[in-house]
């Protein structure tokens, strides 16, 4: 991989921290990423909020070349595809069909996340794998919301986290990251068009942030 990803080793598995804010499993050939909210900018409009169009489209363009650069015959979406059913217009569908058509081959499993909420025959139009609440592979536990699993590691999504640092007298700044518990690695919102929740580093946890075009280890 380029330069600009890290490296971690989870259960005898080596993962890839992408700066795109994904994940790369080299030994399944599988690409988890987080919280994409396809569709939020239209549904915002849908609830008068004057939001300009374009992010979704930029950042299913990053998604296809993340996965043409790694090669990934996977996809895992740790819930949080879709932002609303309202948000999934004509145009919007469109798109990912558009996108999904370049990936024709490519296997995608969707574990819904609470924002994931569309009536079935919604659902349906995306052609993915639904794999409910979770996804078992491995020594992993692929699921949205964090937690700990009786014998698996958690790989979640949902808190979108971000790592603040600054302060007396340097700017404050808030970067993305991913974040490593001995249980459970939580991985950064995949989607440009989401806010944080800004988490704390605390003792045997590791923090990688994600800044210019680069994954690089947080060290207290």
């Amino acid at each position: 991989m380029d330069s600009g990803s890290a490296s971690i080793e989870i259960r005898g598995e080596q993962l890839l921290l992408l700066p795109e804010r994904a994940m790369y499993w080299p030994a399944a050939g599988m690409l988890p990423i987080a919280d994409m909210h396809c569709g939020k900018a239209a549904t915002f409009r849908a609830r008068h909020v004057p939001i300009p169009d374009g992010n979704m489209e930029a950042d299913l363009a990053i998604l296809s070349a993340v996965l043409e650069r790694t090669g990934a015959n996977s996809l895992a979406i740790l819930g949080d595809w879709i932002h609303a059913a309202v948000g999934c217009t004509k145009d919007v569908m469109q798109a990912i069909d558009k996108w999904r058509a370049q990936h024709a081959q490519l296997r995608i499993h969707w574990i819904h996340g609470n924002h994931d909420v569309a009536p079935a025959e919604l659902r349906s139009q995306f052609s993915f794998e639904e794999d409910a609440t979770a996804l078992d592979r491995g020594p992993f536990c692929l699921q949205h919301k964090p937690g700990v699993h009786q014998t698996l590691y958690t790989l979640a999504g949902h808190v979108h986290p971000k790592f603040a640092f600054g302060g007396h007298g340097i700017p404050r700044t808030h970067l993305p990251c991913f974040l490593f518990t001995s249980d459970c690695g939580i991985l950064p919102s995949f989607g440009s068009f989401t806010g944080g929740m800004t988490i704390k580093s605390k003792p045997k946890e590791r923090i990688f942030l994600v800044a210019g075009g680069n994954v690089l280890e947080w060290k207290c």
